[in-house]
């Protein structure tokens, strides 16, 4: 049985990720077993697919894609860190639209909210990520919100 991962295979393997070093992390990751990818994450809980994501790195998000379908983890391309942000989370916040299509062809929920209590529709509008929320609607089919959402955001406030 292979040796676990030590802190340091870790911490290599997120700092790949998250500068995009395909190379360095295709050869990091070549033996991984299961238990080792379940692992693969820093002290607030992001895992190699947050970092490669927010930083636009497809090429690594597409590796990273891979091995978690390899150990039919595909589950954890909805991984939550500290704050509850997905991977999705963070690319759409950094405008990274290719790998918004990655991460969601790969079943990347857009509804699991973040800590703020924002969902992935939420976050592209907020920050104003025009061809990312277009995406997003066409893809999951769901109409726009016209000025619904500021009753719903408003609808917990009145009770000051």
């Amino acid at each position: 049985m292979p040796k676990l991962l030590t802190e340091e295979n870790v911490d290599d393997i997120i700092y790949c990720a998250r500068a995009g070093e395909l190379e360095d992390l295709t050869e990091l990751t070549k033996d991984l077993v299961r238990d080792e990818v379940l692992e693969l994450k820093d002290a607030l809980n992001n895992t190699p697919l947050h970092m490669a994501s927010a930083n636009g790195h497809l090429a690594c998000v597409n590796l990273l894609l891979n091995i978690l379908k390899q150990f039919d983890l595909l589950e954890l391309v909805n991984a939550v860190n500290d704050s509850k942000n997905t991977p999705l989370h963070w690319a759409i916040l950094n405008g990274h639209l290719d790998v918004v299509k990655a991460l969601c062809e790969h079943n990347a929920d857009p509804f699991i909210k973040n800590e703020a209590g924002h969902d992935s529709f939420y976050e592209a509008e907020l920050n104003q990520k025009e061809e990312i929320i277009d995406y997003l609607l066409v893809k999951y089919e769901v109409e726009p919100e016209d000025d619904e959402e500021d009753e719903t955001q408003a609808a917990p406030s009145t009770s000051n």
